[in-house]
């Protein structure tokens, strides 16, 4: 195993043995705030493409004080650095490494990558992805910072807040004079309530990914 895929390893297990089963193992794993910070560190001195540097810089970055956040936030920052993790194909870590006399396959065309296929690549092409590379940047149109999440009561008006509840109630409202409709969920965190609402919805999706009773993180 070269080095890469040996970072890589030793950054994805222990994320993945804390992820599993609905994250029963995350207060077992130690120190993972150090092993992410030292395992990208060793990544960062070889000699990487770009892209690859910008993947371990990001890693560093999501567990930044990681040790003093809680259950969910470090839930949510597994959760992201496995996603990252999944751009990078162990199997073909031996060529992302630069050396004398290797290709550079994050030109080689997104179609061939595992699961994607010619159906697929059609639909990324049509963002603008055709190569590993392209899809190595192409990152979030944003990026919430879920550290600090408000009670209801404390959100201002006029300001972009985070939120973390309970639904207490769904429903589909007619307006206009019942020709357009609007579908309301009530959230509420012991201080108060907020009213979301959709204009554009598909019910059946809606009532399927939203239940009374559900946690929910909004912005």
């Amino acid at each position: 195993m070269n080095q890469l895929a040996d970072i890589l390893s030793k950054i994805q297990n222990p994320l993945l043995y804390a992820s599993k089963n609905n994250f029963i193992n995350l207060d077992k794993v130690k120190d993972l705030e150090l092993c992410i910070h030292t395992q990208s560190k060793n990544a960062l001195a070889l000699q990487l493409d770009e892209p690859l540097k910008k993947i371990f810089k990001h890693l560093t970055d999501l567990f930044n004080q990681f040790d003093s956040l809680n259950s969910d936030q470090k839930k949510e920052r597994i959760e992201n650095a496995l996603s990252t993790l999944e751009q990078m194909d162990i199997e073909q870590s031996n060529s992302l490494e630069k050396g004398p006399h290797q290709e550079k396959p994050l030109t080689t065309s997104i179609q061939y990558i595992k699961g994607v296929g010619p159906k697929i690549s059609q639909m990324l092409g049509k963002k603008g992805i055709h190569t590993i590379l392209d899809a190595l940047y192409f990152l979030p149109r944003k990026y919430e910072d879920r550290r600090t999440i408000k009670k209801i009561a404390s959100c201002m008006p006029g300001r972009t807040e985070i939120i973390r509840g309970t639904i207490s109630m769904i429903d589909v409202i007619p307006y206009r004079r019942g020709r357009k409709r609007v579908f309301e969920m009530a959230v509420t965190d012991g201080s108060g309530m907020v009213i979301a609402k959709w204009f554009h919805f598909n019910e059946r999706y809606m009532r399927q990914r939203f239940k009374r009773d559900q946690l929910v993180i909004m912005t």
